[in-house]
């Protein structure tokens, strides 16, 4: 490389001037008028970073809500509170503590706008940090190291989660932070001290998000069959003293990591008396806050979200589809919305170049894989308020780790544009894309994916005429906007579309009935219900009806362990009208389709 070859170390300083805009419309974004109220768990980090910047404590009270109510005229509308055992009246706050204790001062400095500058600097060292990941490659291949920087992190739904008043962004950047210290160890073969200190960054972060302990993996296995050299032999060769100073590293990175759990658990302990007060007995609030009038108290608002009745539920039907939603599911799958995250896990895959993986990271990856899809497998994304996988952006910097060198510049550009194909509206867009992320889903290209069966209380369609709509004999959950709700027995379907939802049964359907009118334009009905597929050629007005056979069902269970028995249907329709236009009389300006009433027979 010539001397004036860029490197590097002077081309990463030029991606920190994407601070610039990202901080500067952090902090001028009115976001409750953006926003017109809380959206998921927001509510309870704000509240929580507003009571540490202004009263130096985690307590809920009536100066919090007032001075909450001031800029969100609703208040902290689905905060998370949990009180005292022995005193109900000392409220506390119900969430892990580090994101809003780091951000305080920023809100304590811009209000309403702390949280989201905190974000875009998180944001922005996410791509800092992202240039010292392939320190082989440093001097050779700068170029494609920030092209591909830029692509995992800026094309992705990443860019929404700046804008999300919840600390997934701020967990992944502990999480690089902790991995960071760990790659260039591997590379220069720096002390091993340098390990424990990844290990107490890591501590930090697991005490913020617990399955991020996981990592922890990756020094100790460093320390303990680490590269070989001639002042770092492998342990083949290891010497009994060396050995000894090896295990004494472990000991060092095991307390340090104890350290960074116990400091922030510690924390937690003196602020609210709990090490954990996000488990156990706790109240979401909706509606009317306690102290909002003279009687509203913790005890008589809310609704009760305690752990202790959660069963632990396995099925192995449930794992197999989780695994394949994992990736392909419309709402949460990882191909759709961190499309870069899963090209890196495919370059790992072509044998005989044991170089291009990681081994500890895939490891790692394949564990919290697992943990998500068995431990909490009707939950295994984050919930309802999300874009995508909100847990996963804790642990995508594993997937950006996961390679050892950066992809070539062909490789580079298609992912790029797979990407924008995939994601580029979210990309463009975040601010939007988040605070409107029931409609992500909706998106042509993500109805292409599979819905995901085994998340259905959490889809991210809250408002009531696409969730849980009941009739009678079952439960529908629609996934679209091709549909009008309920009318009566049954519901309308778009005019020229196909709408897409999954009906919910209590006992398995041998058969499911389709009784469907067609509207006022001659055209093709098609459709399926599980695996049985239908077409027919219906006439204006006309009424027919199809027994499917729908084959196995997906069950679906809820946080009692009790199952269910769900079923995928499609139904599309080639024609349309609108009664305004057509009917004598009506004042219905819907473009319509076709008229469906589904009963399921066992």
């Amino acid at each position: 490389m010539t001397p004036d070859a860029p490197s590097i170390h002077r081309l990463k300083w030029w991606i920190l001037l994407a601070a610039a805009p990202l901080i500067a419309g952090a902090a001028q974004l009115d976001l409750p008028a953006f926003w017109d109220g809380f959206i998921g768990d927001s509510a309870v980090y704000y509240a929580m970073a507003d009571s540490l910047a202004h009263d130096g404590d985690l307590r809920y009270t009536p100066i919090d809500l007032m001075r909450i109510t001031t800029d969100w005229p609703a208040g902290p509308q689905g905060i998370l509170l949990t009180a005292d055992p022995n005193n109900p009246s000392i409220i506390h706050y119900a969430k892990p503590l580090f994101y809003s204790l780091i951000g305080a001062p920023l809100v304590r400095i811009a209000a309403t706008n702390g949280l989201l500058i905190l974000n875009a600097l998180c944001f922005t060292a996410l791509l800092f940090m992202g240039c010292l990941a392939f320190p082989e490659w440093e001097t050779r291949r700068p170029w494609e190291i920030i092209l591909w920087n830029l692509v995992f992190w800026n094309l992705s739904a990443l860019p929404a989660y700046i804008f999300s008043l919840t600390p997934d962004l701020f967990n992944g950047t502990l999480v690089m932070a902790g991995l960071l210290p760990w790659i260039r160890h591997n590379h220069s073969h720096r002390p091993l001290r340098m390990l424990a200190l990844s290990a107490l960054i890591l501590g930090i972060a697991a005490a913020s998000r617990p399955p991020n302990a996981l990592f922890l993996v990756l020094p100790l296995w460093s320390i303990l069959i680490g590269p070989t050299t001639s002042e770092s032999p492998g342990l083949s060769t290891i010497t009994h003293q060396r050995l000894i100073h090896r295990l004494t590293i472990i000991t060092c990175a095991l307390l340090l990591f104890a350290a960074g759990i116990g400091f922030v658990y510690g924390l937690s302990h003196f602020l609210t008396g709990q090490g954990f007060a996000y488990s156990g007995f706790r109240k979401r609030i909706v509606g009317t806050l306690p102290f909002q009038t003279p009687g509203a108290t913790f005890l008589n608002t809310g609704l009760i979200m305690s752990t202790e009745s959660t069963r632990f539920v396995f099925n192995w039907d449930t794992v197999c589809h989780n695994a394949r939603y994992f990736f392909i599911g419309r709402f949460a799958g990882l191909v759709p919305y961190f499309f870069p995250a899963f090209v890196s896990l495919l370059s790992v895959i072509p044998a005989g170049d044991s170089r291009s993986v990681r081994r500890p990271v895939l490891a790692v990856i394949a564990g919290l894989f697992l943990f998500h899809i068995i431990y909490i497998p009707s939950n295994w994304h984050g919930g309802s308020c999300a874009v995508g996988n909100r847990y996963l952006v804790a642990w995508l910097p594993a997937f950006f780790v996961l390679l050892r060198r950066p992809p070539h510049r062909r490789l580079i550009v298609l992912t790029a544009l797979l990407t924008a194909l995939l994601t580029g509206s979210i990309a463009l867009n975040p601010a939007s894309a988040f605070r409107d992320y029931r409609d992500t889903a909706k998106r042509p290209v993500t109805q292409a994916f599979p819905m995901e069966i085994t998340l259905l209380e959490s889809w991210p369609v809250d408002d009531l005429g696409h969730r849980r709509v009941e009739y009678g004999d079952h439960f529908a959950y629609f996934a679209d906007d091709n549909q009008f709700g309920r009318e009566n027995d049954g519901f309308w379907v778009r005019g020229k579309s196909r709408a897409d939802m999954v009906i919910r049964c209590w006992k398995p359907a041998e058969t499911v009935r389709l009784t469907i009118r067609n509207g006022g334009e001659a055209g093709r009905v098609s459709g399926a219900v599980g695996r049985d597929r239908f077409s027919y050629r219906a006439e204006a007005g006309e009424v027919f009806a199809i027994d499917m056979k729908p084959g196995p069902a997906v069950r679906s269970y809820n946080l009692a362990g009790n199952p269910s028995w769900c079923y995928p249907v499609r139904i599309e329709v080639q024609s349309g009208f609108i009664p305004r236009y057509s009917e004598p009389g009506s004042t219905d300006h819907r473009f319509l389709g076709c008229f469906v009433q589904i009963a399921c027979g066992s």
